[in-house]
């Protein structure tokens, strides 16, 4: 598995961030031992305590048990819970594997199974009985003075939540508000949608103050001030823990929510980033997508047979290779995965087709993952656009050049039509032209890389793994029909995996789309 330290691209709010643990990241769980470091730089790192274990499915989790498994993070946090007219929240990813009827499970609290003068908080999914909370709910019971005579419970009112489904919750709380005697200073996010909520049990008068108390914060369970006993454990895989010393917006609820949704949710490329005008992949890029990845012409007798996708959503190796046993496959068609546009990419003529499978070694890969192969010498695809792509253009490229030479560097080009836009290089440096040629900086190499270039007249740059060039002008041009690994008469020598088009600036998200890509193909 590759290490993840912390992606730089995971824009969460940063603002009044007062913990983050997330075991995605190594700096975060190094894959071993019992301690989760805090990443949000104030230290509170957490215990694992009675056999927590690590997962690493959907990017890693923590796995309680049930029975007696929970995260002890300490008796921290009394400066930003307790005091006068408070703000804080809490937001995280969990599964739930066990939720059994008239029990109730904690989430996370800051309220010990003893000594009930400490408690402070305690976020609860509980379904007393179906008939009167209607599934499984989200309880959010805040104390606001010692002992347990003075607090508020909000409870969602909805349909309720079940097992085997990853959920994101957010529970915002604000003591300077009074409206609705206290219901109106919790709000309860489930996927970045604030719910239908309703005041359960209250006792005492609402209060802005709330007590500072000696408590462990818990995830997963209730756990006394030893840090050592539990109660009302789950049974369930935590994703990441993120509180704030502030009360979260439903903007910053719903913007934390996107930004990490889709390695837990689990989203194919284009579901996360919708709307691309052309998608060329041997991966899944899209689940609503039926068709096959590539077809496929077999030398030793010039069959044809579409090649689909296996369950994981990565190309169908196993029948790639049944067809193209002990001889050579070359693609004849690259199906276009965007919806509804049916761009694909073909080579009619035999001998310009590019290689996908090699009758010695098997299923061409870069980097471990299938690859299609081009030649150098007359290997390319040609595409027909129903309609120019005017600018604006957004174009990633996982790709890899087998030398040094300009002219094997051609990746995308659109000669010999008026709408020309082409990649390649220049000097070794990638180049962008639609009309006005620049050449940036930026060496290509012989490793596989990942490419982001926005044409867009003068604010056009391209990124290579993410390190991008300084903007300049590369012409008004769209793109027209275009030619894949050809440029009039030089030709790509290299493989390229993964080939996309947005007719849009996706440069606002070209973080999270490169990180998603680097991600699956680990190319840096």
């Amino acid at each position: 598995m590759k290490l993840m330290p912390i992606d730089p691209n995971l824009t969460i709010v940063r603002d009044s961030l007062e913990l983050w643990h997330d075991p995605t990241f190594q700096t975060s769980y190094p894959y071993a031992g019992t301690t989760s470091y805090d990443l949000s730089g104030n230290d509170y790192d957490g215990t694992l305590t009675n056999g927590v274990v690590y997962n690493s499915t959907n990017g890693g989790n923590f796995q309680l048990d049930g029975v007696n498994d929970f995260i002890n993070l300490g008796d921290i946090l009394n400066g930003v819970i307790a005091g006068t007219n408070p703000k804080w929240s809490v937001q995280f990813w969990v599964k739930f594997n066990t939720l059994v009827d008239n029990t109730t499970y904690t989430l996370i609290s800051k309220t010990p199974i003893v000594n009930q003068s400490r408690r402070q908080f305690l976020y609860m999914i509980r379904n007393l009985t179906a008939s009167s909370y209607g599934g499984f709910q989200i309880d959010c019971v805040n104390y606001a003075n010692t002992g347990v005579t003075n607090y508020r419970q909000v409870r969602t009112n909805g349909a309720g939540y079940t097992t085997g489904v990853i959920y994101n919750i957010a529970i915002t709380f604000d003591g300077s508000i009074n409206t609705n005697n206290g219901l109106d200073r919790v709000n309860i996010y489930v996927n970045g949608v604030a719910q239908s909520k309703v005041l359960g049990a209250t006792a005492g008068t609402l209060t802005n103050t709330f007590q500072s108390a000696t408590a462990r914060i818990g995830i997963g369970a209730a756990i006394d001030q030893s840090g050592t006993s539990s109660t009302a454990n789950i049974d369930a895989d935590y994703y990441n823990m993120l509180i704030y010393g502030k009360t979260l917006s439903a903007a910053e609820v719903l913007h934390n929510y996107n930004v990490t949704r889709e390695r837990l949710e689990a989203l194919k490329l284009l579901d996360a980033y919708p709307n691309a005008d052309v998608a060329y992949s041997l991966r899944k890029l899209r689940a609503a997508y039926t068709g096959s990845a590539i077809r496929v012409r077999r030398e030793s007798d010039n069959a044809e047979q579409d090649i689909g996708f296996d369950a994981n959503g990565d190309l169908d190796t196993s029948s790639l290779a049944t067809f193209c046993s002990g001889t050579n496959g070359f693609v004849t068609t690259w199906y276009d995965q965007s919806e509804g546009n049916s761009n694909d990419a073909t080579q009619s003529t035999a001998a310009s087709q590019p290689k996908v499978y090699d009758s010695s070694t098997g299923v061409i890969t870069t980097n471990s993952k299938p690859s299609v192969s081009f030649d150098g010498s007359n290997d390319h695809f040609s595409t027909s656009l129903s309609s120019v792509l005017s600018q604006p253009n957004s174009i990633i490229i996982v790709h890899k050049f087998d030398n040094s030479s300009d002219d094997n560097h051609d990746l995308i080009d659109s000669f010999p039509n008026a709408d020309r836009t082409l990649i390649d290089t220049s000097g070794n440096n990638y180049r962008l032209f639609a009309g006005t040629s620049y050449s940036t900086s930026i060496s290509a190499t012989t490793s596989q890389a990942l490419a982001f270039g926005l044409i867009d007249g003068s604010s056009s740059f391209i990124a290579i793994n993410s390190s991008a060039s300084s903007t300049s002008n590369t012409g008004s041009n769209g793109i027209d029909t275009f030619i894949i690994g050809n440029t009039t008469t030089r030709y790509l020598l290299g493989d390229i995996q993964e080939f996309i088009i947005y007719n849009a600036d996706e440069s606002s998200n070209r973080t999270r789309i490169e990180s998603s890509i680097n991600n699956y193909y680990e190319i840096y």
